[in-house]
C-alpha cells in the first residue's frame, strides 16, 4: 500500500490498517496499541490523530506532517488532542484524569474534524480509573490507548479490544467497537 507515509517504521501492517480505517471512514471508538517500550506506540497514535485532522493530507489517511494542525498534534499541543498519563508525583493514573476525558469529549471539536484522546501506558491506571474509562460514552472520537505489556488489563477492557485473526477479516455484523494493535508484530 503506501509504504512508510506515516514514517512509523516496522509497523507497516498497523499503519495500513489505521490508514484504511481513516480513508474509508471505518473508525473504531478505541484502539489499544500494545508493545514493548520504545517500539513506537505513541508515535503510531499521534500519526492516527494527524491522519484524522490534517488540513492538507497527502492522500486519504496520510497526514502531511507539515501543516499547523500536524505540527501541533506532534507537539501534543492541539486543542482537539488530549494526552493523559500518570502524573510524576502519583502512584497511578487516577479516576479524575479519566473523568476529565469525559468532559473533554462532551465538547465539540474546536479546530479540527475530530477530538482524539491518547492514554499513555494504560496499565498505570488504577482499577477505579479503568472502570471510569469503561463508562466513558463511546463517541465518534477515536481514543488511542497504549500499554507496554499484558499486565493489569481488566476483563471487560480486554474483551472490547480482543484481537482478530487477520486485518479486517470480520463480517460487518460482528465488527468490534475497538481494535487491538500489538506493535512490533505481524497480524495473524
Amino acid at each position: 500500500m503506501n509504504q512508510n507515509k506515516w514514517e512509523v517504521f516496522g509497523q507497516d501492517w498497523a499503519v495500513n490498517l489505521l490508514q484504511q480505517h481513516v480513508s474509508r471512514g471505518g473508525l473504531r471508538h478505541a484502539y489499544l496499541i500494545s508493545g514493548p517500550i520504545g517500539i513506537g506506540r505513541r508515535t503510531l497514535a499521534l500519526r492516527l490523530a494527524q491522519a484524522l485532522n490534517c488540513a492538507t493530507p497527502i492522500a486519504p489517511g496520510v497526514p502531511c506532517r507539515t501543516c499547523r494542525t500536524c505540527k501541533q498534534i506532534e507537539a501534543g499541543q492541539h486543542a482537539d488532542l488530549m494526552v493523559i498519563k500518570k502524573l510524576p508525583d502519583k502512584k497511578d493514573l487516577g479516576v479524575d484524569q479519566i473523568r476529565e476525558v469525559s468532559r473533554f469529549l462532551s465538547l465539540k471539536p474546536y479546530m479540527s474534524p475530530y477530538k482524539v484522546v491518547l492514554v499513555i501506558n494504560f496499565e498505570d491506571a488504577s482499577p477505579s480509573a479503568q472502570n471510569a474509562l469503561l463508562k466513558t460514552p463511546a463517541r465518534i472520537t477515536p481514543t488511542s490507548i497504549t500499554r507496554s505489556g499484558p499486565r493489569s488489563r481488566r476483563g471487560s477492557r480486554r474483551s472490547r479490544t480482543r484481537p482478530r485473526s487477520g486485518a479486517g477479516s470480520s463480517s460487518p455484523s460482528r465488527r468490534p467497537s475497538a481494535r487491538r494493535i500489538p506493535a512490533g508484530a505481524a497480524p495473524g
